[in-house]
């Protein structure tokens, strides 16, 4: 069951990953970027934990490529009731 997977794998990025070329990442608008990665952290935790409240900046270099550095991170972590 998902239950049982450890914690270690969780975010293996193999498992979710799109087959490269498969899709036009071109397509999404960057003010998406930190929603997306605050819905992933809430599914691929199974509901443990949630990023959210992150800021977006987005470099381009020359060659066209671009990473967004994502900063001020607020985790929420669901506890179990006693």
């Amino acid at each position: 069951s998902d239950d049982e997977d450890s914690d270690d794998e969780l975010f293996d990025y193999r498992a979710s990953s799109p087959e490269p070329g498969s899709y036009d990442f071109s397509k999404i608008k960057d003010e998406f970027f930190p929603q997306a990665f605050s819905h992933f952290s809430y599914v691929k935790s199974k509901k443990r934990f949630m990023v959210v409240d992150l800021q977006s900046v987005k470099n381009c270099n020359l060659d066209g490529t671009c990473t967004y550095c994502l900063t001020d991170p607020v985790i929420h972590k669901h506890r179990k009731k006693k």
